[in-house]
């Protein structure tokens, strides 16, 4: 982060939250008031690791996984949320995943933690469409990605991976456009149907290990 701190010519800040501790929302309010204001956030949380996709995780894991993927992102979208009802403007981006689309055999708390995500950022847009009040709210919906932590074994087939830039590419536009929801890639959108209605065995063949 500092090294990244450094590239950026204008004024940036770092704060280090863990979203498991009570005190999560506490540094979050702080950092807001150190920027002074807040516009957009983008909540991107995964504990995700070699335990959530091999069937080696255990209660304590899992438990800890909830507390970062799940509970987690509620206290940062409140806190936000709480800023933008009062100053009547803002954007709320998060970050979900394809996994969403279908229940994992393979990390069971991780896409339900991204199911339930889709379905809160859903929620909290029809109540600010009640309240009548100007916030964004978008849901980025990534496949495969080939990030630093990126396994070409997980994926079943390389069609379906994007570049890292590329992909941030696309997240970009679609924050610009203040998209409701947006896959990357684009070309998911056209396998959603197929994906909810394949048989069990062509799904957990399809996500093997994602």
């Amino acid at each position: 982060m500092k090294s990244l701190q450094e590239e950026i010519p204008t004024k940036t800040f770092i704060k280090i939250i863990d979203v498991s501790k009570s005190n999560a929302q506490e540094l979050l309010s702080e950092l807001i008031k150190e920027m002074g204001g807040l516009d957009l956030i983008l909540i991107s949380l995964s504990a995700f690791n070699d335990f959530c996709g091999n069937y080696k995780a255990t209660p304590e894991q899992e438990a800890w996984q909830i507390e970062v993927d799940l509970k987690g992102f509620v206290k940062m979208a409140q806190v936000a949320l709480q800023v933008f009802e009062q100053q009547r403007s803002g954007h709320l981006v998060g970050i979900t995943s394809i996994s969403a689309l279908r229940a994992s055999l393979y990390s069971p708390i991780y896409s339900s933690s991204k199911i339930f995500i889709q379905q809160y950022l859903e929620s909290i847009r029809r109540r600010i469409q009640l309240k009548n009040i100007p916030i964004c709210v978008t849901d980025i919906v990534p496949g495969w990605v080939a990030n630093e932590r990126y396994n070409p074994k997980y994926a079943s087939n390389k069609y379906w991976v994007i570049g890292l830039k590329e992909a941030g590419r696309q997240i970009i536009d679609a924050i610009n456009k203040n998209t409701k929801q947006a896959y990357v890639l684009k070309k998911w959108m056209i396998a959603v149907c197929a994906i909810k209605c394949t048989p069990d065995w062509f799904h957990h063949w399809l996500f093997s290990g994602f």
